[in-house]
């Protein structure tokens, strides 16, 4: 499962940015031969991150940014391609390793 997370105070880009990485993921898998059936997106969300500042006793806040996150989860049937898969995948746009299993 590779997580994919962005981060940009307009959400278009943030998105934009997101959607671009997991579909590196996405169509490295396929480039190794993982069949369509066997890649997914799995988890996605979107919210924004305020920080607090004080301005003359009171409390403001301030957006920082979006943040978009998205899984995508790859079964590979034939763990010959793994190294490639996990190594490319960093390479395309995963920021996060989030599971791996062997089965």
């Amino acid at each position: 499962t590779f997580g994919i997370e962005t981060f940009n105070p307009d959400l278009a880009v943030a998105k934009r940015d997101n959607d671009t990485r997991a579909s590196g993921v996405i169509a490295l898998a396929k480039e190794l031969g993982v069949a369509p059936k066997d890649v997914q997106t799995d988890f996605i969300a979107v919210a924004p991150e305020y920080d607090y500042v004080r301005n003359d006793e009171v409390r403001i806040k301030r957006l920082m940014h979006y943040n978009v996150k998205k899984t995508v989860v790859v079964l590979l049937r034939d763990v010959s391609k793994f190294e490639n898969m996990l190594s490319g995948a960093l390479e395309r746009g995963a920021t996060n390793i989030l599971r791996v299993r062997f089965e």
